[in-house]
Protein backbone atom coordinates (compact mmCIF):
# COMPACT_ATOMS: atom_id res chain seq x y z
CA UNK A 1 0.00 0.00 0.00
CA UNK A 2 1.46 3.77 -0.65
CA UNK A 3 1.47 7.14 0.53
CA UNK A 4 -0.09 9.15 -1.84
CA UNK A 5 1.61 12.65 -1.84
CA UNK A 6 5.56 14.29 -0.67
CA UNK A 7 7.25 11.66 1.20
CA UNK A 8 6.78 14.10 4.86
CA UNK A 9 10.28 12.57 5.77
CA UNK A 10 11.60 13.97 2.48
CA UNK A 11 12.87 17.32 3.53
CA UNK A 12 16.24 18.67 3.28
CA UNK A 13 18.06 18.50 6.68
CA UNK A 14 19.72 21.19 6.44
CA UNK A 15 16.79 23.28 6.54
CA UNK A 16 16.62 21.73 10.50
CA UNK A 17 20.65 23.01 10.91
CA UNK A 18 22.08 26.16 10.24
CA UNK A 19 24.35 26.36 6.84
CA UNK A 20 27.66 26.35 8.72
CA UNK A 21 26.54 23.65 11.69
CA UNK A 22 28.55 20.42 11.23
CA UNK A 23 26.94 17.53 9.24
CA UNK A 24 26.72 15.94 12.42
CA UNK A 25 24.37 18.56 13.28
CA UNK A 26 22.25 18.22 10.82
CA UNK A 27 21.83 14.98 10.48
CA UNK A 28 20.75 15.10 14.53
CA UNK A 29 17.95 17.93 12.94
CA UNK A 30 17.03 15.20 10.62
CA UNK A 31 16.32 12.55 13.05
CA UNK A 32 14.02 14.66 15.19
CA UNK A 33 11.95 15.35 12.86
CA UNK A 34 11.39 11.19 11.58
CA UNK A 35 11.35 10.88 15.35
CA UNK A 36 8.54 13.43 15.77
CA UNK A 37 6.83 12.79 13.15
CA UNK A 38 6.14 9.27 13.80
CA UNK A 39 5.35 9.83 17.32
CA UNK A 40 2.79 12.54 16.30
CA UNK A 41 1.43 10.42 13.79
CA UNK A 42 1.13 7.43 16.60
CA UNK A 43 -0.69 9.65 18.86
CA UNK A 44 -2.90 11.01 16.82
CA UNK A 45 -3.67 7.15 15.56
CA UNK A 46 -3.51 5.91 19.45
CA UNK A 47 -5.96 9.09 21.15
CA UNK A 48 -8.10 10.11 17.76
CA UNK A 49 -9.46 13.31 17.06
CA UNK A 50 -7.12 15.57 18.98
CA UNK A 51 -5.77 18.72 19.14
CA UNK A 52 -1.52 19.35 18.23
CA UNK A 53 -1.59 19.79 22.26
CA UNK A 54 -3.28 17.10 23.12
CA UNK A 55 -1.25 14.87 20.38
CA UNK A 56 2.27 16.51 21.99
CA UNK A 57 1.01 15.23 25.25
CA UNK A 58 -0.10 11.53 23.81
CA UNK A 59 3.86 11.60 22.14
CA UNK A 60 5.42 12.53 25.10
CA UNK A 61 7.14 15.84 23.02
CA UNK A 62 6.52 19.79 23.33
CA UNK A 63 3.23 21.14 21.74
CA UNK A 64 5.91 22.38 19.53
CA UNK A 65 7.42 19.51 18.37
CA UNK A 66 3.97 18.16 17.56
CA UNK A 67 2.51 21.27 15.74
CA UNK A 68 5.51 21.35 13.60
CA UNK A 69 5.16 17.75 12.26
CA UNK A 70 1.21 18.45 11.70
CA UNK A 71 1.24 20.19 8.21
CA UNK A 72 3.92 17.45 7.14
CA UNK A 73 1.05 14.47 7.86
CA UNK A 74 -1.35 16.37 6.66
CA UNK A 75 0.25 17.11 3.18
CA UNK A 76 1.58 13.52 3.01
CA UNK A 77 -2.14 12.30 3.29
CA UNK A 78 -1.66 10.94 7.01
CA UNK A 79 -3.42 13.05 8.85
CA UNK A 80 -6.54 15.50 8.11
CA UNK A 81 -8.81 17.75 10.07
CA UNK A 82 -11.38 16.84 11.74
CA UNK A 83 -14.97 18.30 10.63
CA UNK A 84 -18.29 17.65 12.01
CA UNK A 85 -21.49 16.46 9.84
CA UNK A 86 -22.07 20.03 8.34
CA UNK A 87 -18.26 20.06 7.02
CA UNK A 88 -16.99 22.76 10.19
CA UNK A 89 -13.71 22.50 11.46
CA UNK A 90 -14.11 20.94 15.09
CA UNK A 91 -11.97 22.98 17.77
CA UNK A 92 -11.32 22.05 21.43
CA UNK A 93 -10.18 24.47 23.95
CA UNK A 94 -6.05 24.28 24.88
CA UNK A 95 -4.00 24.85 27.63
CA UNK A 96 -3.25 28.17 26.49
CA UNK A 97 -6.90 29.40 26.21
CA UNK A 98 -6.78 29.29 22.26
CA UNK A 99 -9.05 26.82 20.81
CA UNK A 100 -7.19 24.43 18.59
CA UNK A 101 -8.49 22.53 15.76
CA UNK A 102 -8.80 18.84 16.06
CA UNK A 103 -6.89 16.33 13.69
CA UNK A 104 -7.53 12.72 13.15
CA UNK A 105 -5.94 10.34 10.72
CA UNK A 106 -6.91 9.90 7.28
CA UNK A 107 -10.02 7.43 6.21
CA UNK A 108 -7.63 4.77 4.97
CA UNK A 109 -5.05 5.05 7.34
CA UNK A 110 -4.58 1.81 9.59
CA UNK A 111 -3.32 2.35 12.66
CA UNK A 112 -0.15 0.10 12.12
CA UNK A 113 0.29 2.07 8.82
CA UNK A 114 2.91 4.54 11.19
CA UNK A 115 5.22 1.92 12.11
CA UNK A 116 5.25 0.14 8.73
CA UNK A 117 5.66 3.30 6.73
CA UNK A 118 8.62 5.26 8.93
CA UNK A 119 10.40 3.18 10.36
CA UNK A 120 14.22 4.47 10.86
Amino acid sequence: MGVSGPDPFDVDPRRRARADDPETSHDAADLDRRTHSRRTLEAIAAVGPCTSEEAARAAGLTHAQAWRRIPELIEAGLVRVHVDEAGEIVRRRQSSGSDGRLYELEDGTPADRPLRLFEL
